[in-house]
């Protein structure tokens, strides 16, 4: 069985409700915990780029959903 790369991606935060990265993806956004999305934010992304099953152009928009708002912490 295989999954999409944005349901693997939405897997892989789901896995860190706790952090603000994965509520920021999970659409559950919490300016209070804003300031260690960053590191979360690499953290999923070192994910991302160890598994070749994931193709930019899928993940393009993901990627800028949470580029989007990492955005919203520094500003």
């Amino acid at each position: 069985r295989t999954y999409s790369p944005a349901y693997r991606l939405v897997a892989i935060a789901s896995r860190y409700p706790r952090s603000s990265a994965g509520r920021a993806f999970l659409g559950n956004y919490q300016p209070m915990h804003g300031t260690t999305i960053s590191v979360h934010m690499n953290q999923t992304l070192k994910y991302l780029k160890l598994g070749s099953q994931f193709s930019s152009n899928s993940l393009r928009p993901v990627l800028q959903y949470l580029k989007f708002k990492s955005q919203l912490v520094k500003n």
